[in-house]
């Protein structure tokens, strides 16, 4: 099917623009694709045959686009446009990308698409750049149009490493960039800088989790059992890109250690190498001491699928509640506020001390399982696990 319609945009003599934006939207559709069928057979052998076909088919296209013979003054056009810093500190090994033209908007060879950084007539909010994830746009929601005369030279701000972070803290107006949205649950680029992504090093979003030592992950058991091949990334905000203006990290994963049962669906994932601890990239505080305002608990990790090609981190508010009768003691049950929202598992339940403020948060709970619908959300209870938790983080 994707080979057939890829063959129908060079078959109808698209430009190469139509072309790319075609190839951009199988890639997104791809990703889609692999996730889905994931959430469909999660930890049966099946998955890695259903990823190897799709992966098989996506080749075939790039293969496809190789053997394409486009017009030589269209290969030959150079992009001016200037690199910005964002010196990545990821550990995996990808394929030179092909370098693809630079949308331009409209007709006029001088505007094209450039990050929101990059053009410098981008106006700023109390020193941020405003992100309107609603406003009609030609390009990449990341991106504006942009006079070339426009284009920034001077280098982006980079991520200073923090010496003293302080566990459980947050960004409320984000890093760099402040976003606009009709949907409240969106979180800002930086806001939650302790909730880290679990993937299979060929990209594959697996589950949510915590950083709760910069070299150890909370997480839950069931997804990432008897797996070997796992990485973490920290700083990311939507996994369907990397256009944020500030780049994400990623760990290898060396060791796993888990507590596999329904009510003791719990890891630790220990990486080879420590992350770097910079302001979109911090450490969440476990819940050792003290009462905590559970009126403000709120549930902060990614859906399970994209949504308009996006994937974004959101943030919704939880209403915690007694379990049913019968339910094990190492379970926390709620029930959220907002019904199309399905999190991924693995995403960390947090809430914020009385006597503190709403703006730091401690990590009472890891999503298990439940789709978020008629209060059946439960949650790992990590308070129930706080020993075990720090006699593991202790070896490492």
């Amino acid at each position: 099917m994707l080979s057939t319609i890829c063959l129908g945009v060079v078959a109808q003599d698209f430009s190469l623009d139509d072309f790319f934006k075609e190839v951009n939207q199988l890639e997104s559709y791809r990703t889609e694709l692999i996730g889905n069928i994931i959430s469909l057979v999660k930890n049966k052998r099946s998955v890695t045959e259903f990823e190897s076909a799709v992966n098989d088919t996506f080749k075939k296209l790039e293969k496809l686009y190789e053997s394409v013979n486009f017009p030589s003054d269209t290969t030959k056009t150079t992009s001016t446009t200037p690199a910005p810093t964002r010196a990545s500190t990821t550990t995996t090994t990808t394929t030179a990308p092909i370098n693809k033209p630079i949308p331009k908007c409209g007709n006029s060879e001088n505007i094209i698409c450039v990050k929101h950084w990059n053009c410098q007539d981008q106006k700023k909010k109390q020193n941020k750049y405003v992100i309107d994830l609603n406003a009609p746009n030609n390009c990449h929601y990341l991106e504006v149009c942009c006079n070339t005369a426009q284009i920034r030279n001077d280098s982006l701000p980079i991520a200073v490493e923090s010496e003293w972070p302080r566990c459980g803290d947050t960004n409320s107006k984000g890093v760099y960039m402040n976003i606009v949205s009709r949907n409240a649950e969106h979180a800002n680029f930086g806001e939650f800088p302790w909730i880290v992504g679990v993937f299979r090093k060929s990209n594959v979003f697996l589950t949510g989790g915590s950083l709760i030592a910069s070299r150890v992950v909370l997480s839950t058991a069931m997804e990432v059992n008897m797996l070997t091949d796992l990485k973490v990334r920290a700083g990311d905000w939507d996994i369907a890109t990397e256009n944020e203006i500030l780049p994400y990290q990623e760990r290898e994963v060396n060791r796993t250690v888990s507590m596999l049962a329904q009510r003791n669906n719990i890891a630790l994932l220990i990486l080879k190498a420590k992350f770097n601890l910079v302001p979109h990239i911090g450490l969440i505080c476990l819940p050792e001491n003290g009462l905590f305002n559970l009126g403000s608990c709120r549930v902060v990790g990614w859906n399970d699928r994209l949504k308009r090609g996006r994937q974004l981190m959101t943030s919704m508010t939880m209403n915690l509640m007694k379990c049913a009768n019968g339910t094990a003691d190492g379970l926390i049950c709620g029930k959220g506020h907002q019904r199309t929202l399905k999190y991924a598992t693995g995403a960390a339940l947090v809430c914020p001390k009385i006597n503190e403020s709403d703006d730091r948060y401690y990590q009472v709970g890891i999503w298990s399982h439940g789709d978020g619908i008629d209060a059946n959300i439960m949650f790992t209870n990590v308070t129930k696990f706080l020993t075990w938790i720090q006699d593991e983080t202790a070896r490492f």
